[in-house]
């Protein structure tokens, strides 16, 4: 009696299984538009000197780490500081070399420069090479937020 009844949970478990749908793998291509879209908001926040732009890309709890100065915490630090940033930039760039990971977090890696206007000499502009990892992860809401923004500077070229 033992071993039919544990045939009979045994054929149930493997009929169970049998017909679950294994869940198709998230493409991060899929959401890829919506990232570059997100790029193209920052950009437009860096030209126009909008804090407002800016600050909605991040998450409230988000990190900025910054090559050679000190690491913010939460989207208040974080706007301290572009508050100051975006006085010198003209311009800011971003140029995706990959994203990956999952529906709910994504790392995308890149290359971008920025246009800054030299604070000693407010008619010359130079341009800033870095890379970049920016962690983006899926809100309440459907939309994408910058959970960890870092960069490190690239050797002038």
């Amino acid at each position: 009696m033992r071993v039919s009844i544990l045939a009979f949970f045994s054929a149930l478990f493997l009929l169970a299984c049998g017909n679950q749908k294994t869940p198709s793998a998230f493409d991060p291509s899929s959401v890829k538009p919506a990232i570059i879209k997100l790029q193209n908001k920052w950009r437009e926040g860096a030209q126009k000197k909008d804090l407002a732009i800016i600050s909605s890309i991040y998450a409230p709890d988000a990190h900025y780490v910054a090559d050679g100065r000190d690491t913010r915490h939460g989207l208040k630090a974080i706007v301290e500081l572009w508050t100051e940033d975006l006085k010198n930039i003209k311009d800011v760039r971003l140029n995706m070399q990959s994203l990956e990971g999952t529906k709910d977090i994504l790392y995308e890696t890149g290359t971008g420069y920025s246009l800054v206007v030299n604070q000693t000499d407010k008619l010359k502009v130079d341009t800033f090479h870095f890379k970049y990892v920016n962690v983006w992860r899926l809100q309440n809401d459907g939309n994408y937020k910058c959970v960890i923004d870092t960069y490190n500077d690239l050797p002038a070229r």
